[in-house]
């Protein structure tokens, strides 16, 4: 792949600031889901690009990151070594391109739940259901029609109602935001994206773009 991806022509994407710019964009709102590529990928990152690669268009599965867009320049998110926490927002971007998405219909009393919901989540990072969850993108492809629709219609289906959150349970970095979205009724996955890694927060409908610039 072309390093950096080719972007959609449709989508926003920063290069990380240069200096006199930043550390926050402008035009975030609460809520927001944030969406990270980083200029020079880690070993883990690499396999997080490779493995979305054969599910995502290329330029969404380079998103190895997603975070929560809490106001004031901070930032919800989960990742390894710092688990679930509200950090700086010039630190979960670090040395990564920057794509915003919000809710198209999100109202001020839906970001303020948002940011709520994701304020009382105080799980560890989940290394293990990440990966899982992304060999389980890889599997779908390669089942039967009927399965994947069994799976998605298991994993979206609550019966209407908002799932219950559990404040201490394990989540790693898109499974933060679909968690807290969730709340609200809201889902990021489909019979095509079964799981909620990055590349499938950078697919998913109905959210909109959020035209941020330095």
């Amino acid at each position: 792949m072309a390093w950096p991806p080719p972007w959609n022509k449709a989508w926003t994407v920063l290069a990380p600031p240069t200096h006199g710019q930043g550390p926050i964009p402008k035009g975030l709102e609460p809520g927001d889901v944030i969406l990270c590529s980083p200029v020079v990928r880690t070993p883990r990152q690499h396999v997080i690009v490779g493995a979305q690669s054969h599910v995502f268009a290329p330029e969404s599965a380079a998103f190895t990151h997603a975070a929560i867009y809490a106001g004031n320049g901070l930032a919800y998110d989960s990742t390894f070594g710092t688990d679930v926490a509200c950090r700086p927002f010039s630190d979960v971007t670090d040395r990564a391109y920057i794509r915003v998405r919000r809710f198209a219909h999100v109202t001020p009393t839906m970001q303020w739940d948002i940011c709520s919901e994701a304020s009382a989540l105080k799980g560890k990072y989940n290394l293990v259901r990440a990966v899982t969850d992304t060999f389980v993108a890889n599997l779908v492809r390669f089942l039967p029609t009927q399965w994947t629709d069994l799976l998605a219609d298991l994993h979206n289906n609550n019966g209407g109602v908002a799932p219950v959150v559990d404040p201490n349970a394990p989540l790693y970095c898109s499974q933060l935001v679909e968690r807290v979205y969730g709340t609200q009724g809201i889902t990021f996955t489909d019979r095509k994206i079964l799981v909620p890694l990055p590349g499938a927060l950078s697919e998913a409908m109905p959210f909109d773009e959020v035209p941020i610039s330095w």
